[in-house]
């Protein structure tokens, strides 16, 4: 249209003498035509402004708008979402022993021991989280003295808590495992929770840590943080068996010189023999500040000689005592 009316201006300017354009006055009646031809043209562009605002409103209208989500994309949304807050790994250790010196008969030759570890984290909400781990393990153990083998195989619930964290507090509720103290090995605070001694110091103290179900409870006000462990039942930590490659040294001789020791007596699995401890700590750039106290029973037994048998040889019966730190 624009291109139509510019055409049109430029033929009639084309018909005006060239005198025109240089004289101070035009013909009247060539003045008029090209009155005329202008206002034609101021027509077509207003008309072709109200032509082209309907139809850019018109095409705003037609722009198709989004199709609600189907069922299927918010399933699969859901999934991704749920992906997104789980945590998966895990790691697999393979450890062999070779026994070089042959103390006894009931000995093995070799130990062959496989370890799994699958853990799992996920984020439930802005405060409330879950974690789980399962322990798998494959000990092959062969005595070349009797020529024989020996497999065990576990599979078995590891740790498993809900945790809630707000701003100053975090409550954790499950069988988990607890550390307390700095050290790696040579820890006296760390003396309320079961180990594993049925490798003795081939595993390092964390590898020992056995999980327990408990409640912690961690409350923090600056610069001090409280501690709140309670274990509704007394669980011991595992011991070699006897005549093990880690049988400990003094019951290996108890048992080559024929002094009977009796079976450890275990406390009763009920809330009489609960365990409870608390700590106040305190953390700076400098130094790490702790003072702690627990009621519990010790872990490993302690050898008891029983006075009431009569004649040799005496016997032993290892006992857990409570212990008050």
């Amino acid at each position: 249209m624009y291109k139509k009316s510019f055409l049109l201006i430029i033929a009639i300017l084309a018909l005006l003498p060239r005198s025109a354009f240089c004289a101070e006055t035009v013909v009247p009646s060539k003045v008029k035509i090209l009155r005329q031809a202008l206002d034609e043209c101021e027509k077509d562009m207003q008309l072709a402004k109200k032509t082209d605002a309907p139809a850019s409103t018109h095409k705003e209208k037609e722009t198709p708008q989004a199709a609600p989500a189907s069922t299927e994309e918010k399933s699969n949304a859901e999934k991704k979402n749920f992906w997104e807050r789980v945590n998966i790994h895990g790691y697999y250790q393979n450890r062999n022993y070779f026994d070089r010196k042959k103390d006894n008969a009931q000995e093995h030759a070799y130990e062959l021991r496989q370890d799994l570890r699958l853990e799992s984290s996920q984020r439930l909400s802005e405060r409330f989280s879950s974690f789980l781990s399962l322990d798998g393990q494959y000990d092959l153990v062969h005595n070349s003295a009797q020529g024989t083998s020996d497999e065990e195989k576990r599979f078995k619930l590891w740790e498993c808590y809900l945790n809630y964290a707000a701003s100053n507090l975090n409550l954790r509720l499950g069988r988990q495992v607890i550390r307390w103290g700095k050290s790696d090995e040579i820890n006296p605070t760390d003396n309320f929770t079961p180990e594993d001694w049925t490798e003795y110091l081939n595993l390092t103290r964390a590898e020992r840590k056995l999980p327990v179900w408990m409640t912690k409870l961690d409350y923090a006000f600056e610069p001090f943080n409280i501690e709140i462990i309670w274990l509704p039942f007394f669980e011991a930590s595992r011991i070699p068996e006897t005549g093990s490659d880690w049988e400990p040294y003094l019951l290996r001789q108890y048992n080559a010189s024929g002094i009977p020791v009796g079976a450890p007596e275990r406390p009763a699995q009920n809330l009489r023999n609960q365990v409870a401890a608390l700590k106040v700590s305190k953390t700076t750039q400098d130094y790490d500040l702790s003072l702690s106290y627990a009621y519990h029973y010790d872990e490993l037994p302690a050898l008891h000689r029983d006075l009431v048998s009569i004649g040799p040889p005496p016997l032993f019966s290892p006992n857990y005592e409570v212990s008050q730190r």
